[in-house]
């Protein structure tokens, strides 16, 4: 289940004329987890995707290289609050409690889903016809806590609950069905600056909707 929301940088509020704090000097340095298609995934044992191109095209408008560093999901906010990366991209919703920590710069729209087998065999026609059936979700992602919540909701009319579970990705979340969500340290506020420049300057030059194209994203997805 996806909750609508955008993804995002984390980034934070600075004066254009300060320079980014690096955590590699020449390098944008990013934690994802590759599990995320068509926004980061594996490929011939590489990372593509919509992140992977934009966060390329961003580097290089810094006159920066960009450096992904693969992790699971659950790890990029810890990656980032400890200065080991210099921004998360990796399907970071923007919810109430990561505005605690982190600021963000939204880059794209998404909505919800509800993903079934081929030819839907459990008639499952909306988010309340899931009481009592076993659903998977990434593990600590905006689509576990939103389950969470619809599973209470069935607990309190009476039906039973949803039988959750948790998944390292949304890979294994489709391999489990086959079967049987850019975030910044709130100190970052001059690299925040700085990305958010490129990526205007991307929506400007047609570079932007010429990516969301490239991996078959509906114009409805730009966030600009």
């Amino acid at each position: 289940m996806l909750r609508a929301a955008f993804l995002c940088l984390f980034l934070a509020t600075a004066a254009l004329a300060e320079e980014p704090q690096l955590v590699e000097a020449g390098k944008l340095t990013w934690g994802s987890s590759p599990t995320f298609a068509p926004f980061e995934f594996m490929r011939d044992g590489k990372p593509v995707g919509f992140d992977v191109d934009l966060m390329e095209q961003l580097a290089g408008r810094l006159a920066l290289s960009s450096n992904i560093m693969g992790m699971e999901f659950k790890g990029v906010i810890p990656a980032l609050l400890g200065h080991r990366i210099d921004l998360g991209v990796s399907g970071l919703y923007i919810t109430p409690e990561r505005l605690q920590v982190a600021d963000f710069l939204a880059y794209v729209i998404v909505g919800d889903q509800i993903v079934v087998r081929k030819g839907n065999p459990q008639h499952i026609a909306d988010r309340n016809g899931l009481c009592g059936f076993k659903v998977a979700v990434p593990v600590n992602t905006a689509f576990e806590a939103s389950t969470k919540q619809l599973s209470g909701q069935c607990r309190s009319a009476g039906k039973p609950e949803i039988d959750i579970l948790s998944l390292p990705g949304s890979s294994h979340v489709a391999l489990a069905l086959s079967q049987g969500r850019i975030a910044l340290r709130k100190d970052s506020g001059a690299l925040k600056a700085r990305l958010g420049e490129a990526l205007q300057a991307l929506v400007r030059d047609g570079t932007y909707a010429g990516l969301l194209k490239k991996w078959n994203l509906p114009p409805t997805a730009s966030a600009f």
